[in-house]
C-alpha cells in the first residue's frame, strides 16, 4: 500500500510512514469510509431502513376516524330528517284538534247554540239549518210549544203526529227509543223513510213551554253514523236562553 501523504510504498500494518511520518491508521479510515459510502450509494441491493410504523398506525386510525364521523353525520341528519318529519305530523295534529276545538255561536228563535268550526249552519225563517264539514249531512232544527214527554210507549201516538205533519214519512220500520246527548235527553225516531233517503226525528225540553225537533239526514240517503248524530244533537244541548 502507499502512504497517503507521500505516495511512498510502506509495509502493510506499519502505522507511520519511513519516509514522511503520516500516520497510516487515519488513512486506512478514510478509505473505509470512502469504500462504505460508495456501497450503500451504488448497490442496488442496499436499502435504508427508513420505515416508520407509527406514522403508518396514524394515517390507519385517522382513515378510520373520518370513517367513524361520517357514520355519525350520516346517522345524525337522519335522524334530524326523521325528526322534522314527525315534528311537522305533530304540528298538523295540533291544527286539526284546534280547529276542532274552534267555536261558533249562532242564534235562533231566542236560543245560542254553539257549534264547531267545521259546521256550518244558517237560519231560515222558523227553521235553523246545519250542515257537516263537507256537506254530508244536513239536519233541521224548529221549536214546537209543548211538554216533553220520555216516556217511550207513546211512540205509536208521536209517529202518528210526526206522519200528520208530513204525510210523505213512511215510518213502517221506524223505531222509537229514549237516547241522551249532552245531559239532555232526546226521543229519537229513526229508520223514517222520505222520498229515498233515510231521515232521523228527535224531541228534546228546549224548556218549560217549547220543545226542540231536529230532523236530519244523510245527502247521500244512507243511514246517519253514531258521530255524526253526537256531533248535531250535542250542538242542540248547547242552547241556551238568548237575552
Amino acid at each position: 500500500m502507499k502512504c497517503p501523504n507521500c505516495n511512498v510504498e510502506i509495509n502493510k500494518g506499519e502505522k507511520f510512514c519511513k519516509n514522511c511520518g503520516k500516520k497510516i491508521s487515519e488513512g486506512k479510515n478514510s478509505e473505509e469510509k470512502v469504500s462504505v459510502e460508495k456501497i450503500t450509494t451504488t448497490n442496488p441491493n442496499f436499502k435504508r431502513n427508513n420505515s416508520h410504523p407509527w406514522l403508518i398506525a396514524g394515517i390507519c386510525v385517522f382513515l378510520m376516524l373520518i370513517g367513524f364521523i361520517g357514520i355519525i353525520t350520516i346517522a345524525v341528519v337522519s335522524d334530524v330528517q326523521e325528526n322534522d318529519s314527525k315534528v311537522e305530523d305533530v304540528i298538523d295534529d295540533i291544527k286539526d284538534i284546534r280547529k276542532k276545538e274552534e267555536k261558533k255561536f249562532v242564534d235562533f228563535k231566542n236560543y245560542t247554540f254553539t257549534t264547531p268550526s267545521n259546521v256550518t249552519t244558517s237560519v231560515s225563517g222558523d227553521k235553523l239549518f246545519m250542515y257537516g264539514e263537507n256537506n254530508e249531512w244536513v239536519a233541521v232544527v224548529l221549536t214546537q210549544a209543548g211538554k216533553y214527554d220520555t216516556i217511550v210507549s207513546v211512540q205509536d201516538q208521536i209517529k202518528v203526529l210526526l206522519a200528520n205533519q208530513d204525510s210523505s214519512y213512511d215510518l213502517t220500520s221506524s223505531t222509537v227509543m229514549e237516547k241522551q246527548y249532552g245531559n239532555r235527553n232526546y226521543l229519537v225516531i229513526n229508520n223514517i223513510k222520505k222520498d229515498g233517503y233515510l231521515v232521523e226525528v228527535a224531541y228534546s225540553k228546549a224548556d218549560e213551554d217549547n220543545l226542540f225537533i231536529v230532523s236530519s239526514s244523510k245527502t247521500d240517503g244512507s243511514e246517519l253514523t253514531e258521530s255524526e248524530k253526537e256531533t248535531i244533537y250535542n250542538i242542540v244541548s248547547t242552547s241556551v236562553r238568548g237575552l
